[in-house]
């Protein structure tokens, strides 16, 4: 099942990617974690980033431990330029979901606070 939604991630038609995403967060595998970071990076679709995010982070079946593994990429996402203001909006808000802190929207504050968790 893994290998066919990762396919579909990146199908030319929105919606099959859409429902590839929601697949492989409901899937919760190890293996989608960073296909879903990438396309939360990647896609060019704002609502189907923003439905990578949300898997990752809140909506999906991954495990508070599963949903750890993502923090040091979205720390990196956190202020990539590459990235327009409302998907690095998302960053912040999967960092508040995962970790349940209420850090400020500011990547040196995140990257302070993780690396006093470890």
């Amino acid at each position: 099942v893994a290998d066919i939604l990762l396919a579909a991630t990146h199908d030319p038609n929105e919606n099959i990617r859409y429902w590839a995403v929601e697949g492989l967060a409901y899937l919760a595998v190890d293996a989608a974690i960073q296909p879903l970071l990438d396309i939360f990076h990647d896609d060019p679709l704002p609502m189907i980033r923003e439905r990578a995010a949300c898997g990752l982070s809140q909506s999906g079946m991954f495990s508070a431990t599963q949903r750890r593994t993502a923090v040091p990429t979205l720390l990196r996402y956190a202020d990539d330029g590459a990235l327009d203001q409302q998907t690095q909006g998302w960053v912040f808000h999967a960092l508040r979901d995962i970790t349940g802190q209420t850090l400020p929207r500011d990547a040196h504050t995140w990257r302070e606070w993780y690396r006093t968790q470890h």
